[in-house]
């Protein structure tokens, strides 16, 4: 088509069209549902073992204590994980928009490219979709790897003689290297977002029609 258009997020694709799951893309959803699931029942197991049946006061000791037990699982492999399932998002959008692009460039209007063009642009917001779940299990998991480093000096400070730094040393290298390698797993999320919105239209920009 000659005229150009802006692409609606309401439009694309077609709604009685059911887009297939990539292989790449199920690999990545089951990475972060794998983290989301360690990540809750993590949780919930720091703060029940601290509310069990004989829970002591509710101290600077206690709250050591749930936020040692609760963040147990928040470490350098559980963020791997994540940036795992942010390159196989990344290897599909990149895909999925050169196809898009080559779709856009070709002049033909036939029913044949206006599903190919719906199937890319479906793939595209999927892993969009997926990259924003990343981002926010890099986010908590970021904040989990802290309080648990913050859970730690807290429980030192409860002991009559001086602090244990060499544990807290110890446990401030994995934290940071865990804040470090989620910094850069959100960074490329947030990049990958960019490139989703810009190959389907949805940053504004005017896209070829089919």
């Amino acid at each position: 088509m000659d005229e150009e258009e802006t692409a609606n997020p309401d439009e694309l694709p077609s709604p009685g069209r059911k887009t297939p799951w990539e292989i790449q893309e199920l690999a990545a959803a089951a990475l972060l549902l794998v983290v989301s699931v360690v990540a809750v029942t993590g949780v919930a197991a720091g703060i029940v073992a601290d509310t069990g049946p004989a829970p002591g006061p509710f101290g600077r000791e206690a709250v050591s204590e749930v936020l040692l037990q609760s963040t147990l699982w928040a470490g350098v492999l559980i963020a791997f994980l994540v940036v795992s399932a942010l390159g196989l998002a990344w290897w599909q959008v990149d895909g999925w928009s050169d196809a898009l692009e080559d779709l856009n460039a070709d002049d033909r209007d036939t029913s044949g490219s206006t599903e190919e063009a719906d199937e890319a642009v479906a793939h595209i917001r999927r892993n969009r979709a997926l990259g924003t779940w990343g981002a926010v299990s890099l986010l908590v998991i970021a904040m989990a790897a802290v309080g648990g480093l913050v859970g730690v000096v807290l429980l030192q400070a409860t002991i009559p003689s001086s602090l244990d730094w060499q544990q807290v040393i110890s446990n401030s290298g994995s934290v940071l290297a865990t804040v470090i390698l989620a910094g850069l797993g959100v960074y490329g999320a947030l990049h990958l977002r960019t490139r989703c919105d810009g190959a389907t239209g949805l940053d504004g920009h005017a896209v070829d029609g089919h």
